[in-house]
């Protein structure tokens, strides 16, 4: 009796397995066919947003400052009151 119970295991263990595999293989082979027919994966499509925003935030920033080609105006440092030493 002990030898069919190995048996059995041993065959649940591998129908587990290959099911497994099965699920996988066939994931993949969906996956690779979303891609080809031009779909994105989430992470990707995550990595881009992100991207995205952060370029929004930056043109946020550089529509909200003075442009870099303009100078500072000059102002009057407490220095200039004094007279020149000697």
């Amino acid at each position: 009796m002990t030898t069919l119970k190995t048996i059995a295991e041993a065959a649940a263990t591998w129908v587990r397995e290959e099911g497994s595999r099965a699920g996988e293989s066939a994931s993949e082979n969906i996956g690779a066919l979303l891609r080809e027919l031009g779909f994105v994966s989430r992470t990707d499509y995550d990595e881009l947003a992100l991207r995205v925003a952060q370029l929004e935030h930056r043109v946020r920033l550089l529509e909200g400052s003075p442009s870099a080609s303009v100078p500072p105006p000059l102002t009057a440092s407490p220095d200039d009151d004094l007279p020149p030493r000697a």
